[in-house]
């Protein structure tokens, strides 16, 4: 009688796990925010634009208003800030696009058609233009910097710290029939962003489905994933005329992407709030929809977020299994 109770235990736990496992959700919990509405400047954000998170989790914060970047400790205190608008050593001549930081917690700053490069302690080291236009770019564990932009048929380019082209990879992406009179627009054939996440593994969005482009270390494609959304919007052109004027403007979804362990977050960014969608090893797994659009990750997973209720701020959340 005992061997047959357990059997019988041993045979509920087998049947219920499957049913436990499945009910297995993510939360997102906000523990701390940066940013003011008023007295301390250095607390008070123009335009948050992009977040990069260093090796020490020191948070880098991009504010395309004030041309500068603030780095603040892992606890939200102000430590400096870098940079400003003009055309000496280490100033900004156009709105920077993106920042990121290297394995050795230096910051890079990426403008349209320049590169410049910043130790941990602010100072300036150099920086090299560049002959294309840089639409996003990310550095890998052999800090190198890959930009994403259109050159020679190719788009991501491998560059070292002193500006020397090394490699060019990867083809456009493949534009619909229906856009293919517009095909000499800028970006036209090129992915919005481009991400290196924590598992080493570069992923990006084609503009035109929810299809998520993964390539490995060595660039070579390894795995396509496909995904039905009502909540993301394929990018589109769209044609406007005052008087004899023709403005044509390509519109795309804004996105993040990032990987921690066997989770993948991609997270959409609407109108008026974003949507995370949640991938377990590579298969869909959960949705969250929060107002506010993360940008970073840091090593122990948790999220910032750049949030523009009530005024410009940087909230972190952290992500908890259920």
């Amino acid at each position: 009688m005992k061997n047959i109770k357990k059997y019988f235990s041993l045979f509920c736990i087998l049947f219920f796990l499957p049913l436990v496992y499945s009910q297995e959700k993510i939360k997102l919990e906000q523990d701390f925010s940066i940013g003011e509405n008023s007295g301390d400047e250095n607390y008070i954000f123009g335009r948050i634009s992009d977040i990069a998170i260093s090796p020490k989790d020191e948070i880098f914060v991009l504010d395309t208003a004030k041309w500068v970047v603030s780095k603040f400790s892992r606890n939200g205190k102000f430590l400096l800030s870098v940079g400003k608008r003009g055309q000496g050593p280490g100033e900004f001549g156009t709105y920077p696009v993106a920042i990121e930081t290297d394995n050795e917690g230096n910051l890079i700053v990426a403008e349209f058609r320049k590169i410049s490069i910043f130790n941990n302690e602010g100072k300036f080291l150099g920086s090299f233009k560049l002959d294309f236009q840089c639409q996003d770019f990310f550095i890998d564990d052999s800090n190198w910097i890959i930009l994403l932009g259109l050159k020679d048929g190719k788009i991501f380019h491998i560059y070292n710290r002193n500006g020397e082209e090394i490699f060019s990879f990867r083809k456009p992406v493949e534009i619909p029939q229906k856009y293919l009179k517009y095909k000499r627009l800028p970006n036209m054939n090129l992915p919005f962003k481009v991400y290196f996440t924590k598992n080493k593994r570069l992923i990006y969005m084609n503009p035109y489905k929810y299809e998520l482009i993964i390539a490995d270390k060595v660039n070579q494609i390894v795995k396509k994933i496909e995904h039905k959304s009502e909540f993301y919007k394929p990018a589109m052109v769209l044609e406007s005329r005052r008087g004899k004027s023709l403005s044509v403007n390509l519109i795309t979804m804004n996105y993040s992407i990032f990987e921690y362990k066997n989770f993948m977050y991609v997270c959409l960014f609407g109108e008026n709030e974003s949507q995370i969608d949640i991938f377990k090893n590579d298969k869909y797994f959960d949705s969250l929809k929060i107002k506010s659009f993360p940008k970073a990750m840091d090593n122990e997973g948790n999220l910032y977020a750049i949030d523009e209720s009530d005024f410009p701020k940087i909230l972190r959340y952290n992500l908890i299994i259920q």
